[in-house]
Order: C-alpha cells, then structure tokens, then sequence
C-alpha cells in the first residue's frame, strides 16, 4: 500500500471517527441534562444490579423496623390528642409507615433502576432521578397536601409547572421540585441575577451535555470503575464558576465589586493557581455486588506534588490487612524526615514566588513558619516510621473496666532497639530484657508502674529487623511473632483502619453505657427542670435510643470494612473494602 493511499484511509478513518462522536446518541436521561462543564457530578451510568440493591435495603431493615416503631408510638400519642393539628399529623403518618422499603418506594413512582445525577449548573445544585410513574408521585404529594390540608405553592415556567418553596418573600430565593416528563427534578431558584432558573430545571438544556462529552465513561476506563455510580468534582472549574478566569466576571466577582470588596485580575489568575494544586477528584466502585463492595477516591494533585509525596510512605508490617482474629487494627506508617523535605520544598517555593494576591496573604506568612518548624519532624523521622494498633479480644462485664484485653501494638522503626532503650528510660524493667530480632517474645514486667499495674494486661516484647512489638493479653506472646513477621501492604498505606461489624457494634454500645453513666453521675439527666421539659427529653431519648439500636444492628450486618489511604502517581488515593454478613 503507498504512502498516498495510507494517508487517504487515515483521512477517511478519522472524519468517519468525527462523524460517530458529533452524532452519538444522547438518550434522555438525567446525564443528558448536566452541563459538560460542570464542577461536580455524581451519576449512575447504569442501574444497580437488583440483587446489590435487595442486599443493601436488607441492611437497611433496622432502620425501617426503626422508623416503624417510632411511628406506631406516635401515632399511639397522636390518636389521644383531640385536635386539628393531632390528626393532621396522624394522617401525614399513615401515608408514611409503607414508603420506607424497597416496594413501598416504587409505590410511589420510583424504581430500583433509576439513573440518578447529582449536578452543578455553576457552582448551583441539582438532582435529577428518573421515575417509573410519574402520576403515581404527583398522586403521593397529592395525598400529602391533602393530609397536610395545604398545598404547596405553585409557579409556572413557561408550560412548566412547578413547586416553589420560597423562605422569605422579600428575597428571590427558594427551593423548587419539578417533574419534568419522567424525571423528578430538585434544585435551587437563587435569582436570575446568579443563574437562570430554565437551567437549573432542564427546559432550557445546556449546549453540550456530559452525555455527549463522554467524560464520566472516560473517568471509569482510566480509574477502573465500574458504571453503578462515578463522582467528578473539579476544582478548577468550580474555581472559574465562582472568580472567573482572569479578567472575566461572575456574578460573585460583580457582587464583591458591589460590596466594595473587589476581586482583582491577581487573586483570579492565583485562585486558578491554588486550584490546580488538586485540580480534581474522582470516586467509583471497582466491585459492587450482593457480597459487598469496593470503592475508590482518587484526590489528583499537581504532578510534582504527587511525586513529592511518594517517598513520604513507609511500610509497617501487615498495616492494611485485617486479618483472620482480628477485630480492628489502626495505624499509619510515614517517613517523617521525608515528609519534612517535602514541606520545607513547598515553604521554599512560595517563598521564591510569593501569593500577590491580598486574599492568599495568609498562605505567605503561614509558608514561613512552616519552613522553620519541621526540625522535629528529622528527629522523629530516625526513630519511628509508623504503628499499627491491632485488637483481638476485647470484653466487659457491664460498666465495669474491660475484663479481657487482647491485642498487639507494632512499632516501625529503623532501629527497633533504640526504642527500647528510649523505654527503659520510664519503665527499668524494660531496659533488664535481653532482646534480639526473631527471639521469642518475652514477659515484660510492670510492677515499675506501681498500682497502674493491677489494671494492665500481660504485656510482651518482641523484635524484628524492621519493628518493635508489643503483645497485650494472656495470648498477646504467641500472636506477636505473626504480627512482627506479617508482609507490609505494596504500596504501603500512610494510613489505615478497619472492623469487624458486631465487634464494632459492641464497642459503640459500651461506649454509649459508659457516657451514660458519665452523665447520671454528673447529674445531665436533670437539664430539662419543669415536668414537661423532662418529659419531652425522655421522650427523645426513647427515639434516639431506638435508631441507635438500629444503627447498632445494622454495622453488625457488616462482616468486614477496610479503609486504606495511598498516595500513588496521582495523588492520594482511598481505598475502602466492605464485606456484607451472609
């Protein structure tokens, strides 16, 4: 084939290419309604799969059950009042004791297959959530106002009818609800002045469209997501939505001039800056099925920040997993002196190219003294360059302390056995033990703590080449060895955390006894002094307590959560694992 004829079908290959992108087919749905510059997005590209969806409303179910039983009570107290208001309340109930499930909600003229989007027009708010029956909501709020015996008031744009709530009638504020052929639509009317109300409601559509851009299916093949729900947040955009681009006017730019507070060429050209510091951010689910999930945040930084940024980690054995028996581990692991070097490389930057902008003043002076307040971060950087706090076992006897604590404390350091030595300084005891890296854990003695040594648990001491461990409990020395010897996660995490549903559940029920208690000793029960007063408060309690309950039972539907801080090639990414109970 010549080179002539090459160059002809590469000619016709990319007009053909040209031609498919201007005539993709934009279907109506919310996608094709947000603006293709817009600053924030969050949409569906493609409904949840029915079964992640019946396995995330049965999680759900405490909190129903919850709002059930709290409706039954109050319509128990409403039924005994004989009053307008009472019924009206009654009847408002009634029609919303069957919504709050799955069935209930389609009822009412949603679907479980909806496509969703969450958008700006501007830096302004909008939600738009296709419907399965748009006569069966109108329907919904009929019965509403009726029960209410109010409508709510009405406006018209153009053919549209529409909600208007507006707060305050002497400003041009409100809160509107549409629907809009098969879409419910819930946004801001804040005055033309600032935006057009056509636009935020979708009669007037934007000129292009992130349907046509393409942009949120791009956003899934670079970051692998999946289609079930993709966030863009984009701070440069949001940035020049909000100051403009440099000589540019927005409405808050003409405002700030009217207050006589202008915002100069300088400070729009540095905000433009300051934005492209974390230019955006990205979230997605990687998994997403009846089992659990797994999400992703991706904070995109400028490119050199990220670099900067990636030698600050440090690994610590096993931070980021939660192993087989263990109940919850914490930790971080950060190069310190590293992460001083990347401070003062940025406090060194401002300070050779200052903010001339008089609003980003304050970033001048605050880029000074960090640049000679990072010493210490050098000196601790020798010492230590992470932990990881691991509990195994965990009890109590009502309020009373816990009566078996089990669980391991793994200190990284370059040099594990100068911290023991920094411990002897405190604790002899800890400066009498002979220990090498690998040796078996050995008994610490703790009598030098004097009575706070009652209280303790058996304590261990081990080493490694890379850590220094500490074991709590009575089985805290035969489980030391696998924490110090566990492989650290790749990348390493520079923060970690995770759970396990029911232990956590517990936890939090323990905690509340305990404040509980705090509060009758203190004597907080009596805030409310006159006899109605109390009555109400307890009342509240009641219903607190029921949702908490709730709360309680739901996290202990989760077998396993965990939640990983990375910083990567492009920037700071979040990595969260979920497990349902089966």
């Amino acid at each position: 084939m010549n080179a002539t004829r090459r160059r002809c079908l590469a000619v016709l290959a990319a007009a053909a290419t040209l031609a498919a992108c201007s005539s993709r087919e934009v279907r109506n749905t919310p996608l094709a309604y947000v603006p293709h510059d817009t600053p924030y997005v969050f949409a569906n590209l493609e409904p949840t799969p029915d079964d992640v969806t019946e396995a995330w409303w049965a999680l759900f179910e405490p909190v129903r059950a919850a709002f059930a039983e709290t409706l039954a009570k109050a319509r128990k107290e409403v039924a005994n009042a004989d009053d307008e208001a009472a019924r009206r309340t009654l009847a408002v109930m009634d029609l919303f004791e069957d919504k709050l499930s799955l069935e209930g909600w389609e009822r009412i003229g949603f679907s479980r297959r909806s496509l969703v989007a969450f958008y700006g027009v501007g830096a302004l708010p909008v939600l738009r959530i296709e419907l399965a029956d748009p006569a069966a909501l109108r329907g919904f709020i009929a019965q509403v106002e009726a029960a209410v015996g109010e409508a709510l008031p009405v406006a018209r744009l153009g053919e549209l009818e529409y909600w208007r709530m507006q707060p305050d009638e002497d400003k041009p504020f409100a809160v509107v609800m549409a629907i809009v052929d098969d879409q419910l639509v819930l946004t801001i009317d804040p005055g033309a002045e600032i935006a057009a109300l056509a636009d935020m409601l979708g009669t007037q559509r934007p000129a292009r469209s992130l349907a046509e851009t393409g942009e949120l299916e791009q956003v899934n093949r670079s970051h692998r997501f999946g289609p079930h729900g993709t966030f863009l947040f984009d701070v440069v955009r949001l940035a020049e939505s909000l100051v403009g681009r440099e000589g540019g006017e927005t409405w808050l730019t003409r405002k700030a001039a009217a207050d006589g507070d202008p915002i100069s060429a300088a400070c729009q050209r540095e905000f433009g800056q300051l934005a492209a510091i974390m230019p955006r951010m990205v979230a997605g689910y990687g998994r997403m099925d009846a089992r659990g999930m797994e999400s992703r945040m991706v904070v995109h930084l400028r490119p050199d920040l990220a670099a900067g940024l990636q030698p600050v980690a440090a690994p610590v054995p096993g931070l980021g997993g939660l192993e087989e028996g263990v109940q919850a581990e914490f930790g971080y692991g950060l190069r310190l002196d590293k992460l001083g070097e990347f401070l003062q490389k940025q406090a060194a930057a401002v300070a050779a190219s200052p903010w001339t902008c008089d609003k980003l003043a304050s970033l001048n002076e605050s880029s000074g003294q960090l640049g000679g307040q990072v010493a210490g971060l050098y000196m601790a950087g020798g010492l230590m360059t992470g932990i990881r706090v691991l509990v195994t076992e965990l009890d109590w006897e009502g309020l009373a302390m816990p009566t078996r604590v089990e669980g391991a404390l793994i200190v990284a350091s370059p040099n594990p056995a100068s911290l023991v030595g920094m411990a002897g300084g405190f604790l002899p005891a800890a400066s009498r033990l002979q220990l090498t890296p690998g040796a078996p854990p050995q008994r610490l003695d703790l009598t030098d703590l004097g009575e706070a040594a009652a209280m303790a648990p058996p304590t261990w001491v081990a080493l490694s080449d890379s850590a220094l461990g500490l074991g709590f409990g009575e089985a805290g020395g035969s489980l030391l060895p696998r924490f110090l010897g566990a492989s650290a996660s790749e990348p390493a995490p520079v923060l970690s955390f995770g759970y396990r549903g029911p232990f956590y559940a517990r936890l939090m029920k323990q905690v509340r006894a305990l404040q509980g208690a705090s509060d009758l000793l203190a004597g907080r029960d009596d805030e409310a002094g006159d006899e109605p007063g109390r009555r109400v408060q307890q009342e509240m309690q009641q219903v607190m307590a029921t949702f908490v309950e709730a709360m309680d039972q739901m996290s202990a539907g989760v077998a396993r959560t965990q939640a990983r801080f990375l910083f990567t090639e492009r920037g700071l990414e979040i990595v969260q694992d979920m497990e349902l109970a089966r």
